[in-house]
């Protein structure tokens, strides 16, 4: 899968897009669903690999998922997770799977982006951009981790 952080999109409100190939919807709508002030909260959950969602997002990490939420996925996607992936939820859209260090990556790009262009917006709340570099400095070691298993 590949993917790139597209700036100045018409396609979504913002301007800031998720372009993947092979296409994945759900990935790309999970991450842009969440709003602009939302995101280090969503950053910091990723990092620490908890399952997390909002209206119509959610996120199951396998390593944070309990019988019961591995025995749904299983029925919704019709085979087992395995470790190191993620089961992603979009209730309009659908679900996939995704493998949790891919995930992360895609995530810090965009949140990095995202960073980039609001860092000076004044109608953010003032530990926005503060909040941003302390999730995405989490993320980052994170990635740093998986790359070196």
């Amino acid at each position: 899968m590949e993917y790139n952080i597209i700036i100045n999109s018409k396609d979504v409100s913002g301007g800031l897009d998720i372009s993947i190939i092979p296409e994945n919807d759900v990935v790309r709508f999970i991450i842009l669903q969440y709003k602009v002030w939302s995101l280090p909260k969503l950053i910091n959950h990723v990092s620490e690999s908890l399952s997390t969602g909002i209206e119509h997002a959610h996120i199951r990490n396998y390593s944070d998922m309990d019988w019961e939420d591995k025995a749904w996925a299983k029925n919704v996607k019709g085979s087992e997770l395995q470790a190191g992936e993620m089961f992603l939820v979009h209730d309009i859209i659908g679900e996939t799977t995704i493998k949790e260090a891919l995930f992360d990556k895609i995530l810090y790009d965009y949140g990095s982006k995202l960073l980039e262009i609001y860092q000076n917006d004044k109608t953010l709340p003032n530990l926005w951009v503060l909040e941003m570099h302390q999730a995405l400095e989490k993320l980052k070691v994170k990635i740093d981790k998986e790359n070196l298993t």
